[in-house]
């Protein structure tokens, strides 16, 4: 058997014992303790599936999942939760791609073993004979192409200007179905994404983003008028990678623009589904 699985868990002994399940049932495992090493493990090296814990410090579980889809967004996840009271962070990693969940303590490595198999059958690697022939990952940039998404000419033209005296690349789309068509056209590396439109609103564009796996390495800064939890950690919640209010501070704007370009290696081929 050639398939080749990374468990990235904090707890030493959930780390031993997966191992030894997995290579009971003959497959390579590698193994990491968080995030950043998990990470940099899977940039070293192709692997089939990824069995991770949500919680882990310094880099969270979500993080992780999303810098190992833009690495290679065909790769299954099997997401480990010692909790089934944090809701909005399961739903987010599943936003993000995870093929399934499972609850620690497992009662029993059967449940494991099942839902390994069938990622693995998902992903069309289970005992072939060309499981070794993987997709090569994307490591193009998307550069300073940055796509404006809101209703309101001002802010249009205010972010327009000041993104260009920066020396970014920016379009802009007055509503989330115009976004799904400037996504596919301009290829952007972000959005600044403001929340309440006519239409689609940005909640749900964000989502649309983000749950396609071809677009889910867009990075998205949200815009919202006030500073409200339940927004907040609504939008969080859906996969956006920062957030800020208006009115905005314009050196904090394109610090947290920079940052956000900077911090992952984006993806440059991007294919849209309509959003209609």
């Amino acid at each position: 058997m050639n398939e080749k699985i990374l468990v990235v868990d904090r707890e030493p002994d959930i780390r031993k014992s997966l191992e030894t399940l997995l290579k009971k049932e003959g497959y390579q495992v590698s193994s990491a303790s968080g995030g950043d090493e998990a990470v940099d493990i899977f940039k070293s090296e192709p692997f089939d599936l990824v069995i991770m814990d949500i919680n882990m410090p310094v880099t969270s579980g979500l993080k992780v999942l999303r810098k190992m889809k833009k690495l290679d967004e065909d790769i299954k996840l099997i997401v480990l939760t010692g909790s089934a009271s944090i809701d909005n962070a399961v739903q987010a990693m599943r936003h993000n791609g995870a093929f399934d969940f499972l609850t620690k303590p497992l009662k029993n490595g059967e449940q494991m073993i099942t839902s390994v198999k069938q990622a693995l059958e998902k992903a069309g690697l289970n005992g072939e004979k060309n499981a070794l022939i993987r997709k090569p990952r994307n490591h193009q940039s998307a550069g300073n192409k940055i796509l404006i998404v809101d209703n309101d000419p001002q802010i249009q033209k205010l972010l327009l200007a000041l993104l260009s005296r920066n020396g970014y690349q920016a379009e802009v789309a007055g509503d989330g179905f115009e976004a799904g068509v400037k996504v596919t056209a301009f290829k952007p590396g972000l959005i600044i994404l403001d929340l309440f439109m006519p239409g689609m609103d940005g909640f749900e564009v964000c989502k649309r983003i983000k749950e396609d796996p071809s677009t889910s390495h867009v990075r998205v800064l949200a815009i919202m008028d006030h500073d409200r939890p339940e927004n907040r950690d609504r939008i969080m919640a859906m996969g956006a990678d920062s957030y800020m209010t208006k009115p905005f501070d314009r050196e904090t704007l394109v610090n947290n623009v920079t940052s956000l370009l900077k911090s992952e290696v984006l993806v440059e081929s991007v294919s849209w589904k309509t959003m209609t």
